[in-house]
């Protein structure tokens, strides 16, 4: 310090305010080795003290752990003479401490100080060979409830040696090599305050004042305790964009922008949504265009750009590591204040609405997925309504961000080794697409029924959707929705807030109306737009939301949130656990016993993409022609009767009016159709279709077909509902039940009853069309042919089995060929959708085929 002081001018004191004064958690342990897979720890000892290096906790705390006698003769040639010298050796034989012990007495003393779980960072000198012993059980809850960072005053020394003279590296107070627990921790706390004053000796209220006395020049700095190790002409500004002043020791810097007016050609196609602006990368990396929306955002922020706090963030695909940049330069432009920026500029939708919560900021700009979309939000978290006169910029996403979170919340949170997969974010989503469906998750599909794991589940990019997905047991967004809100009891923030209501977007199905309608809340039915549900939840009427493209979310947040979802899940499932001791729960189950106790709600979307704009428009405006027929409603399409019909239309909280929404027609046997026409696509338009079909719970049905094989025309069914009517009798015979298992002809009374195996019926039948010889004989000669037959747990099944195993001998060429009465918890319908297991063992697919 007497060599640093010579150099410098002395500065006036004044008190030190560092930016963080969290406290450092100072820990040392003497081991019977350095490996921690194989050797144990024999002493702890732990100071902690403020940032500011001032102790809290007097001594603090230490422990002696007890090892026997063999353990201690297999260490090593050093450590059995330095704790026999230290005394070391001897105090382990006599303690009767565990290492369990150990661990609950360490973090009880931690906690007591540092309450607050990943605030204390871990200290010391070599740290993390600590931290590596520290990790393993027992000792693992202690390293959970530190921060992940830590303060190594080893480093500090290796940076001295690299970045200091001579002179600061030999003035660092001297070590004694006790090798006990209290004293290492004390030379560590003596050596880093050396550090801290030596090289980071300037406060920043001195660097303030030393501004503020006008030096002559750029580089005199007369109030300034300047280091002379620095070289007396190193330049004073920074090459960039933007030149700072820095006078060396200066924690508080002054800057010096200098701003750039560019001019350009107003862009005519930057027409955000409630999703953002949607665009091919390609497009936003045109000169200008990028920059341009990014200034009409900031010129479109109500509380007005100055002085504003933004946070930012994306998934770090391509692009948006760019636009975080010119995020920040064109920002300091316009006189924003503050930007928080996710680190690597990776940051999730929902977490993102999380902090504008709770920082109140007053704006959210947020680079997204493939398409680069930019998006604004608001103060209170959610999208920004439409801006009529906006026309300048704007961002939007579907990003891979939420891998991170997912190994922060199952691993390190839930203890769940082993439960992620592809969780580190790739610029491209490494070849693969973030929507988190029955399509682009394939690979979670295969290994989830492969191991027949009970709960799976995929968030999209940017963390606000999700799919749910356990052992042959897909859950549609808007069951799951549903089944969310009719377990919301189970969910601790629920039971004690309670649940306002329930909402869905308009086109998702009507399944949690249901639930609605039993808890006797109110369900409203809005728009496509998370907005619509933000001015709902901001009014205390709802608590429980969601889409049918994958997103679900609360009031916890202003944004859709499929972490959340997925842990909402987990928290039903556990809860049903504990509700019913010694039985597992299972996605399948919690499914049919929902389905059982409000029915089943069928539901699949379609989407015709990059269609032409013009072409759309006419196809929906013809359909719209059609809807307004006065005799529509009413009409028939097949046998279904039209009962309502329309263009869905919504009136929101404060009177202003959404049309034009969607056309809808519903019908009398429950079904529903809605067409949208949806311009968030990134080129052209597309045109979206959903149908929907409830099917009450434990319906069954029954079916007239003539004696020519063919089903009954309108003019029998006709008859047959007029009989109905008004049949007020019926003749039942008194006697035995038909054994329907056994083949063969049995008399009930007057009743001949044969029974017969209708699988070789059938297959008789289709053996005297087609020749099953050449087929044989094809397969013979072709062994690298494959076939795959999927009964979808259907009346088929068995048929497949007779057909392709028994009678053409392709052995293993059947799949989900057991009838089930709930179809195994699918549906039977062979199309994309619910035959996806099929399509995944095609070539297209990820699984090998059964060669036949």
């Amino acid at each position: 310090m007497d060599y640093l002081r010579s150099r410098a001018t002395p500065a006036k004191a004044v008190p030190q305010q560092a930016a963080s004064d969290g406290p450092l958690v100072w820990i040392d342990c003497e081991m019977t080795g350095l490996d921690p897979d194989t050797e144990e720890i024999l002493e702890i000892h732990c100071i902690i003290t403020t940032g500011n290096l001032e102790p809290l906790d007097g001594p603090g705390w230490g422990v002696v752990v007890h090892q026997p006698a063999s353990r201690l003769d297999q260490m090593g040639e050093w450590c059995t003479d330095m704790h026999a010298k230290t005394g070391l050796t001897e105090a382990v034989l006599a303690s009767t401490t565990t290492p369990q012990q150990a661990a609950e007495g360490l973090l009880a003393h931690i906690r007591k100080y540092v309450p607050t779980p990943k605030v204390g960072l871990l200290a010391g000198n070599t740290v993390h060979a600590d931290r590596g012993f520290l990790a393993k059980q027992p000792y693992t809850p202690i390293v959970e409830h530190l921060h992940h960072r830590i303060v190594d005053v080893s480093s500090l020394k290796e940076a001295a040696k690299r970045w200091c003279p001579r002179e600061i590296v030999e003035g660092a107070p001297a070590k004694t090599g006790t090798h006990r627990g209290r004293e290492d921790i004390e030379e560590s706390i003596a050596e880093a305050r050396y550090y801290r004053e030596v090289i980071f000796g300037a406060t920043w209220s001195q660097g303030r004042e030393a501004l503020a006395a006008e030096p002559t020049s750029d580089d005199e700095h007369p109030n300034l305790p300047l280091p002379t190790f620095v070289p007396t002409n190193l330049p004073s500004t920074v090459s960039s964009s933007f030149s700072f002043s820095i006078p060396y020791s200066c924690f508080e810097l002054q800057s010096t922008m200098s701003v750039q007016t560019v001019e350009f050609k107003p862009f005519q196609d930057q027409k955000p949504g409630t999703s953002g602006l949607r665009k091919k990368v390609t497009v936003f990396q045109q000169a200008h265009y990028s920059e341009a929306f990014v200034a009409s955002i900031l010129l479109s922020i109500p509380e007005g750009v100055e002085g504003s706090f933004l946070v930012i963030g994306g998934d770090g695909r391509y692009w948006n590591p760019e636009v975080c940049q010119l995020i920040a330069k064109i920002g300091a432009a316009y006189g924003v204040k503050k930007l928080l920026i996710g680190q690597n500029g990776i940051l999730s939708t929902p977490a993102a609405s999380h902090i504008i919560r709770k920082r109140a900021s007053s704006c959210h700009v947020l680079p997204l997925d493939a398409l680069m979309p930019l998006r604004l939000q608001l103060t209170l978290g959610y999208p920004i309504p439409p801006l009529s006169q906006l026309h300048h910029l704007a961002l939007a996403s579907c990003l891979l961000v939420t891998g991170p979170y997912g190994i922060d919340i199952f691993q390190k949170e839930l203890g769940l080794e082993g439960a992620t997969q592809n969780c580190i974010p790739s610029p491209d989503f490494n070849g693969g697409h973030p929507d988190p469906n029955l399509t682009y998750a394939h690979s979670l599909v295969e290994v989830v029924d492969k191991h027949n794991i009970p709960f799976g589940a995929a968030s999209d990019g940017d963390g606000d959707r999700n799919m749910i997905y356990g052992a042959n047991a897909f859950v549609s967004p808007g069951d799951s929705l549903a089944i969310i809100a009719h377990h919301a009891h189970l969910i601790p923030y629920f039971k004690k807030n309670g649940v306002f209501g329930l909402a869905r977007s308009m086109p998702t199905s009507g399944a949690v109306d249901l639930v609605a309608k039993k808890q006797g809340l109110n369900c409203y039915e809005v728009p496509t737009g998370w907005k619509f549900f933000c001015a709902l939840f901001d009014s205390d009427k709802l608590s429980i939301c969601g889409e049918e493209s994958f997103g679900t979310g609360s009031n916890h947040i202003r944004e859709k949130d499929g972490l959340w979802a997925v842990v909402a899940w987990l928290n039903v499932i556990a809860g049903i656990g504990v509700q019913n001791p010694g039985v597992t729960p299972s996605i399948k189950q919690i499914q049919k016993d929902f389905w059982t106790e409000y029915g089943r709600t069928f539901f699949t979307r379609y989407d015709y993409e990059d269609v032409d704009s013009d072409g759309a428009a006419k196809v929906v405006g013809t359909l719209k022609e059609l809807v307004d027929k006065p005799d529509f409603i009413g009409s028939k399409i097949g046998d279904r009767e039209v009962t309502e019909a329309g263009n869905f239309s919504y009136t929101d909280l404060d009177g202003s009016v959404s049309s034009g929404q969607g056309l809808y027609a519903k019908f009398s046997s429950g079904s529903r159709i809605v067409v949208r026409l949806s311009g968030t696509g990134s080129s052209g338009a597309t045109i979206r279709l959903y149908i929907e079909q409830y099917s009450p719970k434990n319906d069954f049905g029954i079916k007239y077909n003539l004696a020519n094989g063919g089903p009954a025309p309108e003019s029998v069914t006709n008859k047959i509902y007029e009989t109905s009517k008004t049949l007020t009798s019926y003749k039942i015979a008194d006697v035995p039940d038909v054994d329907l298992s056994t083949i063969g002809t049995q008399t009930i009374g007057n009743l001949e009853v044969e029974i017969i195996d209708s699988t070789a019926d059938y297959t008789q039948m289709l053996k005297e069309i087609f020749d099953f010889d050449l087929i044989k004989k094809f397969f013979s000669t072709h062994p690298d042919f494959k076939v795959l037959f999927d009964g979808l747990h259907g009346v088929t099944g068995p048929y497949g089995i007779d057909i392709f195993q028994k009678e053409l001998g392709l052995e293993g060429a059947t799949q989900n060929c057991i009838p089930s009465p709930d179809f195994n918890g699918g549906h039977p319908d062979p199309n994309l959708t619910y035959a996806h297991s099929l399509v995944e063992v095609s070539p297209m697919g990820c699984r090998s085929l059964v060669p036949v």
